[in-house]
């Protein structure tokens, strides 16, 4: 920070995001990443597999101000000390029938080179067993669904369901949890007209350039709701998916679909079967389902 800089509310906590497989990651971490850009915070994007040291230590190492961590281990997340987060879960039977499409089509390889073998055994099935592999597959990532503490004061629950239902409301929710979103500021009426004359020019890039001429030597703290919601705008699924509409599927893209409950169009009577049998417990315990019988 420059001398005589001024900060409103500094919080100097680590944030994290907590993802999983298939629940809209790629799409937060974006956002996360676009937030971060105007912040000047650093962020560390998609930990999602073992490190060769402890988390907390990557963590220095890297001078992470915001974490996204896909996949969490409860024990690890145990050990990180100070932060505040929020943590988005799925309907695990939407997680499967979307994890099938993506490890069949769409997802990337380059830091997965595994899903390359693992894609072409997939190819060799049929979809109704393409599916059941993927219920075993994914196993390991269900059950962190069930060990997860989702009573932890520092960490904000919320169901992706919600989130593509309302995601204007949910993430704002969620930055304001973490304290990385301003409501109101004394300069409220200023960075609005900054943020209109930068998207006037175009140059929404250099939000926080613009700001800090507005106002000599402001720092800014947190992300105005305004621009916030304007990035959310901007990742909207017709966006994101090329103009293709939510619920007018494409197989092949990573924002296929974009609706819940869509794997009620795919389980055949073998697929309920195996989930009832091996994950029944999870989707009573995220409240997912009332009864054993669905």
């Amino acid at each position: 920070m420059s001398p005589g800089a001024r900060s409103i509310e500094q919080d100097s906590r680590l944030r994290v995001y907590f993802g999983h497989h298939k629940c809209m990651t790629t799409w937060v971490s974006r956002l996360l990443g676009r937030v971060c850009n105007e912040l000047n915070w650093n962020f560390v994007r998609e930990i999602s597999r073992p490190l060769d040291m402890s988390l907390s230590e990557y963590i220095q190492k890297t001078k992470a101000d915001m974490l996204s961590y896909a996949n969490p281990d409860l024990a690890i997340v145990q050990t990180l000390g100070d932060f505040v987060g929020f943590h988005i879960i799925r309907d695990p039977r939407d997680m499967l029938v979307s994890a099938y499409f993506s490890h069949l089509y769409s997802h990337p390889t380059d830091k997965w080179p595994e899903l390359t073998a693992y894609r072409a055994e997939l190819q060799k099935l049929s979809k109704d067993d393409g599916l059941l592999w993927e219920m075993e597959y994914l196993g390991r990532e269900f059950e962190r669904l069930y060990e997860w503490d989702y009573a932890q004061e520092n960490i904000l629950e919320l169901k992706m369901e919600d989130v593509i239902a309302n995601p204007y409301d949910q993430m704002v929710r969620a930055f304001l949890f973490i304290n990385a979103a301003a409501e109101n500021t004394r300069l409220r009426t200023k960075l609005l007209d900054a943020v209109a004359r930068t998207i006037r020019n175009g140059r929404l890039g250099y939000l926080h350039r613009t700001l800090s001429s507005v106002v000599p030597n402001y720092v800014l703290p947190k992300i105005p709701i305004e621009v916030l919601l304007m990035y959310i705008y901007e990742q909207r699924f017709s966006e994101m998916a090329r103009g293709r509409v939510q619920g007018i599927e494409d197989a092949s893209s990573h924002y296929r679909k974009g609706v819940s409950g869509d794997w009620a169009n795919h389980f055949k009577p073998q697929h309920k079967e195996y989930f009832k049998k091996n994950y029944n417990d999870i989707l009573l315990k995220l409240g997912y389902e009332s009864m054993l019988d669905w």
